[in-house]
């Protein structure tokens, strides 16, 4: 059986333990989903200029050209998770990209705090249980 000591011991660790891969696992998480992002962006910028070279090539009053050419560029920048930009609206991709990562960095938030969380506990657990241990038990001197 394990003495008060040895569990304070344990919790002590625990408390180190537990923030410290919280906070690595949130770093990654940010970072993948910042990679994303922009992995995303230059997609979105590469499709936006194909579809302007395209739309270029057209004849002004091919009407049924334009359709099908925006249906298909539309079903692109769906498949990348963008909404089908506009003239007014081209410009803001870079924040919805930025409001994207931002949202799959917080996807594993939940259990990064409560690991995080859980350290505390075991922190303050260690150190008000460290209050009542007898002053130089288990000492060899």
């Amino acid at each position: 059986m394990c003495d008060a000591r040895t569990i304070v011991l344990l919790l002590t660790v625990a408390a180190f333990i537990l923030p410290t891969v919280a906070a690595v696992l949130a770093y990654r998480s940010a970072s993948a989903a910042i990679v994303e992002a922009d992995n995303a962006a230059a997609e979105y910028d590469r499709i936006y200029s194909e579809s302007l070279a395209e739309r270029a090539k057209l004849d002004r009053t091919d009407d049924a050209g334009k359709a099908v050419l925006q249906a298909a560029y539309a079903a692109r920048y769906a498949a990348i998770g963008y909404p089908t930009p506009t003239y007014i609206g081209a410009a803001s991709a870079p924040a919805y990209a930025t409001s994207r990562a931002v949202h799959a960095a917080l996807d594993g938030a939940k259990t990064n705090a409560w690991l995080a969380l859980i350290g505390l506990a075991c922190g303050l657990a260690a150190s008000v249980w460290s209050l009542y241990l007898p002053a130089g038990a288990g000492s060899n001197g």
